[in-house]
């Protein structure tokens, strides 16, 4: 059901970032809520709705009407609006948890896009001198001599 599909794609993830995030010499343990971050809504929402079957005596894992989509609709929204108010929810949580993992990674971006720029800068040095060299004599032989 959900909870175990969502169980399963919580530890996908979590075993996806950790080489990334958490390493022997950089240890981050709090890397392992940036899957729950992305799951915000979804899981929120599956927790929600236990807790609630569970306070009315009803099997958790019996389906009702009491997800988050439909509460929505019954306040009002249409389905097509309460799913855009979920999906906003839902990249809200997600762009949340991206700028942290951005913001862990600040500094090696910086120096990544320093020496993105130091190469790029040493390319168009090298591109701009190239047609010196092209025109200057190679010991009185041609290009095709040196070929052949």
């Amino acid at each position: 059901g959900d909870a175990g599909s969502h169980l399963a794609g919580y530890l996908l993830a979590v075993m996806a970032i950790l080489p990334h995030f958490h390493t022997a010499q950089k240890p981050r343990p709090w890397a392992v809520l940036i899957p729950m971050l992305i799951l915000a809504v979804p899981l929120g929402d599956l927790a929600w709705v236990v807790i609630l079957r569970l306070r009315l005596g009803r099997p958790f894992y019996q389906g009702d009407d009491n997800h988050l989509s439909h509460r929505l609709a019954r306040r009002g929204l249409s389905r097509q609006s309460a799913v855009r108010l979920i999906w906003l929810l839902a990249a809200l949580s997600g762009g949340a948890a991206q700028s942290w993992v951005l913001a862990n990674r600040s500094g090696r971006i910086i120096a990544n896009a320093y020496q993105l720029g130091l190469t790029i800068a040493l390319t168009r040095q090298d591109l701009g001198r190239a047609p010196d060299l092209a025109a200057e004599p190679c010991a009185g032989t041609t290009s095709a001599a040196l070929v052949s």
